[in-house]
């Protein structure tokens, strides 16, 4: 079985979140997932591979739309987002691998600043400029280590900035 979670397990605690932390999640959806795992890690009929995906970002999910539905200020703090590609490459590689037992984090390896990422995502769906909080708000650094080591993963987009530059030349 592979089960599709969300870093959303992970608090935000102005670390580097690793599939060993202990876990506090800081949301109730974190908290549902959380148990979610945990049962089906007990199960022993089958074993269980946890993805826990970032922010999905692709085709469907531009970045640059989601500041419409938001009026809040940018945060200054790093961003744990995955391309729909990478997603389905994932999962295609876990399965190839017959990698089961694992729980693995699945974000881009670069982690750019979230009003810079937003900014260049406005920019490219030509929104105006946006508002940037002024202070940092608390965060996490999702590592995808684990995952590219176990299945010699190469990230199409290793940067979620790639995907907006590669929206530029469409």
């Amino acid at each position: 079985v592979i089960f599709i979670s969300s870093t959303s397990v992970y608090p935000d605690k102005n670390q580097i979140a690793r599939e060993e932390d202990f876990l506090v999640p800081d949301k109730p959806s974190g908290k549902a997932l959380l148990e979610a795992e945990e049962l089906l890690k007990e199960l022993q009929e089958f074993k269980t591979t946890i993805i826990r995906f970032g922010g999905l970002i692709g085709v469907d999910r531009n970045p640059g739309r989601f500041l419409l539905k938001s009026s809040k200020p940018i945060e200054d703090a790093p961003v744990n987002l995955i391309h729909q590609d990478d997603c389905i490459d994932i999962i295609s590689s876990i399965i190839d691998h017959d990698l089961w037992g694992e729980t693995l984090n699945a974000c881009c390896p670069e982690h750019p600043m979230k009003k810079d990422f937003y900014q260049k995502a406005a920019k490219q769906a030509g929104f105006s400029a946006l508002v940037v909080a002024e202070q940092d708000a608390p965060f996490k650094i999702v590592d995808s280590s684990k995952l590219i080591r176990l299945l010699d993963y190469e990230f199409i987009y290793s940067s979620p900035m790639d995907y907006i530059d590669a929206l530029s030349e469409i």
